[in-house]
Protein backbone atom coordinates (compact mmCIF):
# COMPACT_ATOMS: atom_id res chain seq x y z
CA UNK A 1 0.00 0.00 0.00
CA UNK A 2 1.35 3.30 -0.95
CA UNK A 3 1.34 6.56 0.73
CA UNK A 4 -1.43 7.71 -1.40
CA UNK A 5 -3.76 6.13 1.91
CA UNK A 6 -2.33 7.69 4.21
CA UNK A 7 -2.68 11.07 2.74
CA UNK A 8 -5.44 11.51 1.64
CA UNK A 9 -6.93 10.97 5.43
CA UNK A 10 -4.27 13.30 6.46
CA UNK A 11 -5.11 15.85 3.77
CA UNK A 12 -9.25 15.65 4.46
CA UNK A 13 -8.40 16.26 8.18
CA UNK A 14 -6.24 18.75 8.01
CA UNK A 15 -8.40 20.99 6.01
CA UNK A 16 -11.19 20.75 7.89
CA UNK A 17 -8.96 21.81 10.79
CA UNK A 18 -8.16 24.86 8.17
CA UNK A 19 -11.16 25.90 7.15
CA UNK A 20 -13.15 24.78 10.61
CA UNK A 21 -10.83 27.21 12.90
CA UNK A 22 -12.37 29.87 11.54
CA UNK A 23 -15.80 29.19 14.14
CA UNK A 24 -13.20 28.76 16.82
CA UNK A 25 -12.91 31.42 19.17
CA UNK A 26 -9.18 31.42 18.94
CA UNK A 27 -8.43 31.06 15.36
CA UNK A 28 -4.58 29.52 15.94
CA UNK A 29 -5.86 26.06 17.59
CA UNK A 30 -6.69 25.02 14.43
CA UNK A 31 -3.27 24.84 12.99
CA UNK A 32 -1.29 21.95 14.93
CA UNK A 33 0.92 19.20 13.71
CA UNK A 34 -1.28 17.42 16.00
CA UNK A 35 -4.83 17.85 14.01
CA UNK A 36 -3.58 15.54 11.28
CA UNK A 37 -4.44 12.61 11.96
CA UNK A 38 -3.32 9.31 9.67
CA UNK A 39 -6.09 6.93 10.30
CA UNK A 40 -6.18 3.06 10.13
CA UNK A 41 -2.73 2.13 8.19
CA UNK A 42 -1.24 -1.16 8.02
CA UNK A 43 2.25 0.15 8.09
CA UNK A 44 4.64 1.63 11.34
CA UNK A 45 4.58 5.35 10.52
CA UNK A 46 7.10 8.54 13.00
CA UNK A 47 6.56 11.95 12.79
CA UNK A 48 8.35 14.74 13.34
CA UNK A 49 8.02 18.62 13.29
CA UNK A 50 10.65 21.15 12.71
CA UNK A 51 10.70 25.29 13.17
CA UNK A 52 12.39 27.12 10.64
CA UNK A 53 13.15 31.03 10.07
CA UNK A 54 12.67 32.39 6.11
CA UNK A 55 13.98 35.79 5.93
CA UNK A 56 11.25 38.19 4.42
CA UNK A 57 13.58 40.15 1.30
CA UNK A 58 10.71 41.97 0.53
CA UNK A 59 10.10 40.07 -2.66
CA UNK A 60 7.37 36.63 -3.13
CA UNK A 61 7.61 34.11 -1.15
CA UNK A 62 7.10 30.54 -3.11
CA UNK A 63 6.41 27.67 -1.19
CA UNK A 64 5.71 24.16 -3.07
CA UNK A 65 4.16 21.59 -1.25
CA UNK A 66 5.12 18.14 -1.46
CA UNK A 67 2.53 15.70 -3.56
CA UNK A 68 -0.06 15.48 -1.04
CA UNK A 69 1.34 17.92 1.62
CA UNK A 70 -0.41 20.71 2.51
CA UNK A 71 -0.07 24.19 3.00
CA UNK A 72 -1.61 26.67 5.70
CA UNK A 73 -0.73 30.28 5.32
CA UNK A 74 -1.75 32.74 8.37
CA UNK A 75 -1.14 36.51 8.78
CA UNK A 76 0.74 37.23 11.81
CA UNK A 77 2.77 40.33 13.59
CA UNK A 78 6.52 38.61 12.28
CA UNK A 79 8.89 40.33 10.66
CA UNK A 80 10.39 37.39 9.08
CA UNK A 81 8.07 34.08 7.68
CA UNK A 82 8.22 31.45 10.35
CA UNK A 83 7.91 27.92 8.97
CA UNK A 84 6.44 24.89 11.18
CA UNK A 85 6.85 21.76 9.24
CA UNK A 86 4.87 18.60 10.34
CA UNK A 87 6.62 15.62 9.13
CA UNK A 88 5.01 11.77 8.36
CA UNK A 89 6.89 8.69 7.47
CA UNK A 90 5.38 5.17 6.75
CA UNK A 91 7.73 2.26 6.84
CA UNK A 92 7.85 -1.62 7.29
CA UNK A 93 9.02 -1.40 10.87
CA UNK A 94 9.41 1.38 13.34
CA UNK A 95 13.26 1.96 12.30
CA UNK A 96 12.28 1.85 8.94
CA UNK A 97 10.09 4.72 9.74
CA UNK A 98 12.17 6.55 11.50
CA UNK A 99 14.89 6.44 8.90
CA UNK A 100 12.33 7.96 6.73
CA UNK A 101 11.29 10.51 8.75
CA UNK A 102 15.51 11.65 9.31
CA UNK A 103 15.25 12.28 5.81
CA UNK A 104 12.64 14.85 5.15
CA UNK A 105 14.23 18.29 4.41
CA UNK A 106 12.98 21.73 3.81
CA UNK A 107 15.24 23.75 1.04
CA UNK A 108 14.83 27.45 1.84
CA UNK A 109 16.90 28.97 -0.89
CA UNK A 110 16.39 31.39 -3.12
CA UNK A 111 12.81 32.77 -1.74
CA UNK A 112 11.66 29.14 -2.28
CA UNK A 113 10.26 26.99 0.43
CA UNK A 114 10.23 22.99 -0.56
CA UNK A 115 10.26 19.92 1.55
CA UNK A 116 12.36 17.09 -0.03
CA UNK A 117 12.90 13.50 0.72
CA UNK A 118 13.65 10.16 -0.18
CA UNK A 119 12.91 9.10 -3.80
CA UNK A 120 10.91 5.90 -3.61
CA UNK A 121 9.59 5.75 0.19
CA UNK A 122 6.40 7.05 2.13
CA UNK A 123 5.91 10.27 3.73
CA UNK A 124 4.85 13.64 3.12
CA UNK A 125 5.07 17.10 5.08
CA UNK A 126 2.51 19.92 5.90
CA UNK A 127 3.84 23.66 6.11
CA UNK A 128 1.96 25.78 8.83
CA UNK A 129 3.88 29.57 7.66
CA UNK A 130 3.02 32.58 10.10
CA UNK A 131 3.78 35.14 7.50
CA UNK A 132 3.62 39.52 7.76
CA UNK A 133 -0.24 40.24 6.86
CA UNK A 134 1.64 42.59 4.15
CA UNK A 135 3.50 39.57 2.35
CA UNK A 136 3.74 38.42 -1.54
CA UNK A 137 2.98 34.64 -1.18
CA UNK A 138 2.94 32.35 -4.39
CA UNK A 139 1.85 28.79 -2.90
CA UNK A 140 0.94 24.98 -4.73
CA UNK A 141 -0.23 22.28 -3.80
CA UNK A 142 -1.05 18.69 -5.61
CA UNK A 143 -3.78 16.53 -3.65
CA UNK A 144 -3.21 19.05 -0.42
CA UNK A 145 -4.93 21.60 1.06
CA UNK A 146 -3.88 24.96 1.07
CA UNK A 147 -5.30 27.75 3.04
CA UNK A 148 -4.31 31.42 4.12
CA UNK A 149 -6.41 34.33 6.33
CA UNK A 150 -6.04 37.30 7.73
CA UNK A 151 -3.44 38.94 4.98
CA UNK A 152 -3.17 41.44 2.58
CA UNK A 153 -0.51 41.29 0.48
CA UNK A 154 -0.20 40.07 -2.76
CA UNK A 155 -1.20 36.16 -3.15
CA UNK A 156 -1.11 33.46 -5.29
CA UNK A 157 -2.41 29.78 -5.32
CA UNK A 158 -2.55 27.22 -7.91
CA UNK A 159 -3.76 23.79 -6.73
CA UNK A 160 -4.80 20.61 -8.16
CA UNK A 161 -7.14 17.86 -6.59
CA UNK A 162 -7.23 19.29 -3.08
CA UNK A 163 -9.43 22.15 -1.59
CA UNK A 164 -8.34 25.92 -1.47
CA UNK A 165 -9.53 28.75 1.43
CA UNK A 166 -9.19 32.06 1.79
CA UNK A 167 -10.71 34.00 4.73
CA UNK A 168 -10.01 37.66 5.41
CA UNK A 169 -7.41 38.12 2.97
CA UNK A 170 -7.67 41.52 1.01
CA UNK A 171 -4.86 43.07 -1.47
CA UNK A 172 -4.41 40.89 -4.68
CA UNK A 173 -5.27 37.76 -4.72
CA UNK A 174 -5.28 34.75 -7.30
CA UNK A 175 -6.67 31.40 -7.19
CA UNK A 176 -6.40 28.58 -10.18
CA UNK A 177 -8.00 25.33 -8.37
CA UNK A 178 -9.02 22.09 -10.81
CA UNK A 179 -10.61 19.16 -8.92
CA UNK A 180 -11.00 20.98 -5.83
CA UNK A 181 -13.20 23.19 -3.27
CA UNK A 182 -12.38 26.64 -3.10
CA UNK A 183 -13.92 28.97 -0.73
CA UNK A 184 -13.86 32.54 0.31
CA UNK A 185 -14.91 34.32 3.40
CA UNK A 186 -14.51 38.49 3.70
CA UNK A 187 -15.19 41.42 1.80
CA UNK A 188 -12.54 43.56 0.61
CA UNK A 189 -9.65 43.36 -1.78
CA UNK A 190 -9.01 42.76 -5.58
CA UNK A 191 -9.86 38.89 -5.50
CA UNK A 192 -9.74 36.41 -8.64
CA UNK A 193 -10.33 32.82 -8.35
CA UNK A 194 -10.95 29.96 -10.89
CA UNK A 195 -11.80 26.55 -10.44
CA UNK A 196 -12.64 23.80 -12.50
CA UNK A 197 -14.80 20.51 -11.31
CA UNK A 198 -15.09 21.45 -7.93
CA UNK A 199 -17.37 23.62 -5.87
CA UNK A 200 -17.06 27.54 -4.98
CA UNK A 201 -18.12 28.72 -1.76
CA UNK A 202 -18.64 32.58 -0.88
CA UNK A 203 -19.50 33.78 1.42
CA UNK A 204 -19.58 37.62 2.25
CA UNK A 205 -18.98 40.13 5.41
CA UNK A 206 -19.96 43.12 6.43
CA UNK A 207 -22.43 45.40 4.93
CA UNK A 208 -20.44 46.21 1.16
CA UNK A 209 -17.42 45.75 -0.27
CA UNK A 210 -14.88 47.96 1.47
CA UNK A 211 -12.03 48.40 -0.90
CA UNK A 212 -9.83 47.02 -3.84
CA UNK A 213 -11.35 46.09 -6.88
CA UNK A 214 -14.17 43.79 -6.25
CA UNK A 215 -14.64 39.90 -6.34
CA UNK A 216 -14.38 37.74 -9.72
CA UNK A 217 -15.05 33.86 -8.74
CA UNK A 218 -15.96 31.67 -11.57
CA UNK A 219 -16.48 27.96 -11.43
CA UNK A 220 -16.98 25.31 -13.91
CA UNK A 221 -18.47 22.32 -13.34
CA UNK A 222 -19.44 23.15 -10.01
CA UNK A 223 -22.05 24.06 -7.51
CA UNK A 224 -22.02 27.39 -6.39
CA UNK A 225 -22.45 29.10 -2.90
CA UNK A 226 -23.34 32.12 -1.85
CA UNK A 227 -23.83 33.79 1.57
CA UNK A 228 -25.00 37.17 1.82
CA UNK A 229 -25.62 39.21 4.89
CA UNK A 230 -28.58 41.48 5.55
CA UNK A 231 -28.21 44.80 4.47
CA UNK A 232 -25.13 44.14 2.23
CA UNK A 233 -25.70 46.90 -0.54
CA UNK A 234 -22.50 46.59 -2.91
CA UNK A 235 -23.55 45.66 -6.23
CA UNK A 236 -23.80 41.71 -6.25
CA UNK A 237 -24.14 39.90 -9.96
CA UNK A 238 -24.26 35.90 -10.05
CA UNK A 239 -24.15 34.47 -13.40
CA UNK A 240 -25.16 30.71 -14.43
CA UNK A 241 -25.86 28.46 -17.42
CA UNK A 242 -30.16 28.98 -18.50
CA UNK A 243 -30.25 25.49 -17.85
CA UNK A 244 -28.83 25.32 -13.74
CA UNK A 245 -31.70 25.14 -11.21
CA UNK A 246 -30.91 27.98 -8.91
CA UNK A 247 -32.31 29.09 -5.32
CA UNK A 248 -32.22 32.28 -4.57
CA UNK A 249 -34.03 33.46 -0.86
CA UNK A 250 -32.36 36.84 -0.62
CA UNK A 251 -34.55 39.73 -0.72
CA UNK A 252 -34.76 41.88 -3.57
CA UNK A 253 -33.23 39.08 -5.73
CA UNK A 254 -33.98 39.97 -9.17
CA UNK A 255 -32.91 37.34 -12.13
CA UNK A 256 -32.80 38.41 -16.27
CA UNK A 257 -31.99 36.49 -18.42
CA UNK A 258 -29.79 37.02 -21.80
CA UNK A 259 -28.82 35.07 -24.72
CA UNK A 260 -25.59 34.96 -26.78
CA UNK A 261 -24.49 32.42 -29.28
CA UNK A 262 -23.63 29.66 -27.37
CA UNK A 263 -25.52 29.29 -24.31
CA UNK A 264 -28.67 30.63 -22.58
CA UNK A 265 -27.11 32.59 -20.08
CA UNK A 266 -28.74 33.85 -16.44
CA UNK A 267 -27.89 36.65 -14.49
CA UNK A 268 -29.82 37.28 -10.92
CA UNK A 269 -28.75 40.45 -9.40
CA UNK A 270 -29.12 42.71 -6.28
CA UNK A 271 -27.37 45.30 -4.49
CA UNK A 272 -26.90 48.67 -5.55
CA UNK A 273 -24.47 50.25 -8.02
CA UNK A 274 -22.67 48.26 -10.61
CA UNK A 275 -21.63 45.16 -9.28
CA UNK A 276 -18.37 44.74 -7.87
CA UNK A 277 -19.05 41.33 -6.74
CA UNK A 278 -19.29 39.06 -9.80
CA UNK A 279 -19.93 34.99 -9.46
CA UNK A 280 -20.11 32.86 -11.94
CA UNK A 281 -20.84 28.73 -12.50
CA UNK A 282 -21.18 26.76 -15.96
CA UNK A 283 -22.93 23.37 -15.44
CA UNK A 284 -23.98 23.63 -12.06
CA UNK A 285 -26.62 24.71 -9.14
CA UNK A 286 -26.53 27.89 -7.33
CA UNK A 287 -27.72 28.51 -4.03
CA UNK A 288 -28.11 32.15 -2.54
CA UNK A 289 -29.06 32.46 1.06
CA UNK A 290 -28.70 35.49 3.79
CA UNK A 291 -26.45 34.59 6.09
CA UNK A 292 -28.92 35.38 8.68
CA UNK A 293 -30.45 31.53 7.36
CA UNK A 294 -27.10 29.77 8.50
CA UNK A 295 -27.75 30.90 12.46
Amino acid sequence: MKLQRIVLATALTFVVAGISHAAQRNEGEGDKCSNIHVGDWDKATARGEEDLTVPNTGGTLQIIAHRNGGVAVRGSDVGNFKVHVCKIAAGNTDADAKRILSQIKVETANGTVRPTGPEGEEWTAFLIVDAPRSASISAETHNGPLSFRNLQGALTATAKNGPVSFRHVSGSVSANVVNGPVSYSGNSGDIKMESRNGPLDVKLEGTNWSGGGGLQATTVNGPLSLSVPDGFESGIDVQTSGHAPVSCSVKDCVATQSVNSDDQMRHIRFGSGSPVVRISTHNGPVSIHSSRAED
